[in-house]
């Protein structure tokens, strides 16, 4: 009767361990890639390298810096350093790209000498949370692809024409070719009125095709004298 208790504890015992072991590893299995970010990059005048900051960085991650490549010299969790070839002093597009996630990360990196800090433009309002949506089963894994390829030369920049700021809020709209997505996009200033100011307070991918760039009066109740457009980089 001694031998049928313990007999029973021990099979208790082993249940509990194997259902512990299946949960902690089906919410390991579930753990989402982190996010590629930059959160600042700035030159190694000494190296000559480039140095980012921000986070998910692994191996085999690929730097640009106005759409030429860079050497990667070395590569931390937060931290890559590339070598930087001669860029005369301005501010320029960073791109890097992470191939074992297929994820991007985009910065304006300023190169030479900094300007003086702009005026700190308006709060937006906060957008409304949206509803939860049901969990979706798990379903099987699939086999794993070939590595592809990321290349600029593939790309296309498009912009609009210049647009005139005449309101206090102004949307200027860019749309990539058919079977291309924009990675990264922007904009530049054409006219321009020192006494009223405006500023950009978004610039972001708009849907799959386009990049959107805000504008918004800072200082009186609509921009007057100004004018810009939005460039993206389309790639298929």
């Amino acid at each position: 009767m001694e031998w049928r208790r313990s007999s029973s504890k021990h099979v208790r015992l082993m249940m509990l361990v194997c259902c512990t072991a299946f949960v902690l590893l089906t919410t390991a299995a579930r753990a989402p890639a982190q996010q590629l970010y930059v959160s600042s990059a700035r030159e190694d005048s000494v190296l000559s390298q480039l140095v980012v900051r921000g986070g998910t960085y692994a191996a085999g991650i690929r730097v640009f810096l106005n759409f030429v490549e860079l050497p990667v010299v070395a590569v931390g969790a937060n931290e890559v350093h590339a070598t930087m070839g001669a860029f005369t002093p301005a501010t320029y597009l960073l791109i890097l790209y992470q191939p074992a996630t297929n994820q991007f990360a985009t910065f304006d990196m300023p190169v030479g000498a900094v300007g003086p800090a702009g005026p700190t433009g308006p709060a937006g309002p906060t957008g409304p949370t949206g509803p939860n949506g049901p969990t979706g089963p798990t379903g099987p894994t699939g086999p794993t692809g070939p590595s592809g390829a990321f290349s600029t030369a593939g790309c296309t920049r498009v912009n609009t024409a210049f647009v005139a700021l005449n309101q206090f809020f102004t949307h200027i709209t860019v749309t990539c070719p058919a079977n291309t997505v924009p990675v990264s996009g922007g904009y530049s200033a054409g006219n321009w009125n020192t006494s009223n100011t405006c500023i950009p307070i978004s610039n972001e991918r708009s849907g799959t095709t386009g990049w959107t760039v805000e504008w918004a009066a800072a200082t009186t109740t609509v921009c007057a004298g100004h004018s810009a457009l939005t460039f993206a980089l389309c790639c298929p």
